[in-house]
């Protein structure tokens, strides 16, 4: 798919194609109190490249001229280097046809994984079942 049109027709391709990255990642076991994915959720960065920039032919500097921001930032959020903002998730989701929570939703996939990884048991609840 060599055009760099938004249109519809683009969409439902990109779409198919995205949910293959988000597949697999609810896959819970226990450890230590803690619910713990057994591998790390896709990046939204890494959505990003290969869910949208490859396949419509864009360039990091073409997304950052059509965005209004520096190619930088694109850089760091496509190499993991930086998180999706509310305000970048509007943009990414305006630009390819998608919700701005498809955007922070990666995120916040990525941002539990990596904290459950950094605590190592949770309190207890202070409310009982009833």
């Amino acid at each position: 798919m060599g055009t760099r049109a938004f249109g519809s027709g683009s969409y439902a391709i990109l779409s198919d194609r995205v949910n293959v990255y988000l597949t697999g990642v609810w896959d819970y076991h226990r450890c230590h109190g803690i619910m713990r994915k057994k591998r790390q959720p896709t990046r939204p960065g890494e959505i990003l490249r290969e869910g949208f920039l490859l396949p419509l032919g864009m360039t990091q500097k073409d997304l950052a001229d059509h965005l209004g921001c520096e190619v930088k930032v694109i850089n760091r959020l496509v190499n993991g280097r930086t998180s999706v903002s509310a305000e970048m998730a509007l943009k990414l989701g305006a630009t390819f046809r998608t919700s701005p929570e498809f955007w922070l939703n990666a995120q916040k996939a990525v941002d539990l994984f990596r904290a459950t990884a950094s605590v190592s048991k949770l309190p207890p609840p202070v409310l009982k079942a009833s």
